[in-house]
């Protein structure tokens, strides 16, 4: 019984000292991992996906097939990097790059630079259109 405790007793300090150690996600650190993974649907045609990062009010008025014409370009894009997200209390400003080949090209890229605005609400980040 004894052994019992003293095993009860260290696994809890264990897992006091676990939790210390994890700290939860900046603002900037939250958005940049949404924004990243609304690029990769976009980038990969799924628009229905892309749209769930959005406001609720833009969502409310926009369907994925709108949304997939004003991004249709998007399939042409090599890879995003998120340059900079500056956050206050209930919006990010956000800067991303994006890496897309060139049309009539050989091996040519260029590079898209797209300013975003999210916002949070409900405690969650959601971009702003």
């Amino acid at each position: 019984m004894k052994k019992t405790f003293s095993s009860l007793i260290t696994l809890a300090v264990l897992l006091a000292g676990g939790c210390a150690l994890v700290s939860p996600k900046t603002a900037e650190e939250r958005v940049t991992e949404r924004a990243l993974e609304r690029y990769d649907a976009l980038m990969a045609g799924n628009y229905v996906k892309a749209l769930r990062y959005t406001s609720a009010g833009y969502q409310a008025r926009t369907t994925p097939s709108l949304y997939s014409m004003k991004f249709g370009g998007s399939r042409g894009w090599d890879s995003v990097k998120v340059a900079s997200a500056e956050c206050e209390e209930t919006r990010c400003d956000v800067t991303v790059h994006v890496r897309h080949r060139l049309q009539n090209t050989k091996n040519g890229y260029g590079r898209l630079t797209n300013k975003e605005r999210w916002i949070l609400s409900d405690g969650e980040w959601w971009l702003y259109h």
